[in-house]
């Protein structure tokens, strides 16, 4: 399998897996069940495993993301049909996650990915450092509004944190478009998330009124939609600043180890 082809079923498994997240969001607004569901995980599975092959062959160094991938997509699948909340809260923790990764997968196998172009990392914090932190403070929001869709948790923690996550996804795209406005993919990756950041906050709002307005009798069809884009809308924020923080580790480089570099060059 070609470079080129494996790049294109990354594309497909990242569209397949935000497919199963948007048919399980709707699920949990109406709070229904469809076996469709379940039947459209498994294929999303076997796409998964065959993808997984596919890298080990074309791109070898994107083989350990895509043994997550795989482990991710796996968990979701076991977590899925389960009834306790706390197993519910986990099943939606790995369907973004794996969702996630499977966008750096894509990145990974781009040809942005294969052009490396260094760019000094010589901010603070940094920009390596924040493409660690800002994915787990965004999968803590990501688990944190599941455990308010159960009944697990209040809403405070999922507001109060949303907080904290916006200002690393805020901070993490505006540095790296200050320090890498020349690098083509880590400047539009930049944008796309600040962008979607701001669509998503809006959403919470409009999800948090329709969930007070909510008529106990039954969901308006508002809410639902409310609800499912609010969701569907972190989980772009999520595979966004996934993708972002793997560029960032691929391209961006300590100013040490850059200065070396061109020493080294003019020497």
């Amino acid at each position: 399998m070609n470079r080129k082809l494996i790049h294109r079923l990354s594309l497909t498994l990242t569209a397949g897996l935000f497919l199963a997240l948007a048919q399980g969001a709707v699920e949990v607004g109406r709070e229904t069940g469809a076996p469709f569901h379940m039947a459209f995980g498994i294929a999303v599975g076997v796409l998964t495993l065959v993808w997984v092959v596919g890298v080990r062959k074309a791109r070898p160094e994107a083989f350990p993301l895509a043994l997550s991938v795989l482990a991710t997509v796996g968990l979701s699948g076991l977590t899925g049909t389960a009834t306790d909340p706390a197993l519910k809260v986990a099943h939606a923790a790995f369907s973004h996650l794996a969702f996630a990764l499977a966008a750096a997968g894509a990145a990974m196998t781009s040809n942005s990915w294969e052009a490396k172009l260094a760019v000094a990392d010589g901010g603070f914090p940094t920009l390596r450092s924040l493409a660690w932190m800002t994915p787990a403070a965004v999968v803590m929001q990501v688990a944190l509004g599941a455990a308010y869709r159960h009944k697990m948790t209040g809403l405070i923690p999922h507001v109060s944190w949303a907080f904290v996550a916006a200002m690393f996804v805020i901070m993490t795209a505006a540095f790296t478009m200050t320090q890498c406005g020349k690098h083509p993919a880590l400047k539009k990756l930049s944008i796309w998330l600040i962008s979607i950041t701001g669509v998503q906050l809006i959403l919470g709002v409009v999800a948090l009124i329709g969930r007070i307005a909510e008529n106990e009798a039954a969901r308006s069809a508002w809410m639902v939609v409310s609800t499912t884009s609010h969701v569907l809308t972190g989980a772009v924020v999520l595979a966004l600043t996934m993708a972002l923080s793997a560029q960032t580790l691929r391209h961006v480089e300590p100013v040490a180890a850059t200065n070396l570099a061109a020493t080294g060059q003019n020497g």
